[in-house]
């Protein structure tokens, strides 16, 4: 396992190595296209999104966050076991090295050509799981005859394990090794043995794929789909050109045309002048003195056309002013 220094939190706004940004940065840009343009529709065609909510998308989402902790699960129960068998690889190892050094005292030569081979085995077993060349990785830790006829095998890392069996076998039968000790050299072997079913087990049986794909198309529509309900929520029409233009009217107004900085209106004046406007035009149509409403007996100053008598002066146009 790589250990890396913990980064710092700015370092984890930027840093590339060892996360999936790479790969999913196409994905991600091409969502937040759809978002912009979802949003630029949204903008245009207001009563195209009006019948659109977030709501089915809800639904979708508590579907998809099942699908995601399901295969989240999946995936680290098979690095976690990926990892145990490996460190019984390791286990394995030692216990052999400690078995050879103290029952093969007498002989140095197939304590090293064990050991050797442990090694080429665990080289092998790498280069098997990662699509490397089996043959090639295990063949300079074996003898030059082994080392041939294990790359004619069809499994050069089962082959490494045969040979070191059949050559425990041999020291049995050449009285290198005693018939009670034999178990004892055996074992780690069969270990090694157990540990490369388990790796070429997670190796060959991937997460089913009629999982991955339903998970990865409810992924793609909610993704796709999703900017174009947030639009449809907050799709509204744009603000009528007049209440802008006074607005600015009212901030940059000079003080020779009567607003002083103790006239100026309160913070929220705005946006109540802002939802007042639209009642302008009604106002101001003959015939409407029954529209005013919520107690007014006149129409305000701020509808009246400059000019306009009002109370017996005439009005500027701007407001505070008469």
């Amino acid at each position: 396992m790589i250990l890396r220094p913990r980064p710092t939190t700015w370092q984890l706004l930027y840093l590339t190595r060892g996360s999936i940004l790479p790969l999913v940065a196409p994905r991600l840009l091409f969502v937040g296209a759809v978002a912009c343009l979802a949003s630029w529709f949204a903008q245009r065609h207001p009563p195209a999104f009006a019948q659109i909510t977030v709501a089915p998308f809800t639904l979708i989402g508590i579907a998809l966050s099942l699908f995601l902790g399901f295969r989240n699960s999946a995936c680290h129960e098979r690095w976690w076991e990926g990892r145990k068998q490996w460190g019984a690889l390791l286990v394995h190892t030692r216990a052999l090295a400690r078995q050879t050094d103290a029952l093969l005292a007498q002989a140095p030569e197939l304590r090293i050509e064990l050991l050797r081979a442990a090694i080429g085995f665990t080289h092998a077993l790498n280069a098997r799981l990662r699509g490397g060349q089996v043959s090639a990785a295990a063949a300079p830790w074996l003898p030059a005859e082994p080392a041939a006829a294990i790359a004619a095998a069809p499994n050069p890392t089962d082959a490494v394990l045969g040979w070191m069996s059949r050559r425990l076998g041999q020291a049995l039968h050449d009285q290198q090794v005693h018939p009670l000790l034999y178990p004892s050299l055996a074992a780690p072997v069969a270990g090694l043995g157990e540990v490369q079913a388990a790796c070429e087990r997670i190796h060959g049986t991937p997460l089913p794929f009629a999982y991955t794909l339903l998970l990865h198309r409810t992924a793609l529509l909610f993704c796709t789909l999703l900017p174009f309900g947030l639009a449809g929520d907050r799709a509204c029409p744009p603000l009528p050109s007049r209440p802008r233009w006074r607005c600015k009217a009212v901030r940059f107004a000079p003080r020779g045309a009567g607003l002083t900085g103790r006239q100026a209106k309160p913070r929220g004046a705005k946006m109540a002048a802002l939802q007042r406007q639209p009642e302008g035009p009604p106002l101001r149509a003959p015939g409407t003195a029954s529209l005013l409403g919520r107690g007014r007996t006149s129409t305000p100053s701020r509808f009246l056309a400059p000019g306009t008598r009002k109370g017996g002066a005439a009005y500027s146009g701007v407001e505070g002013r008469p």
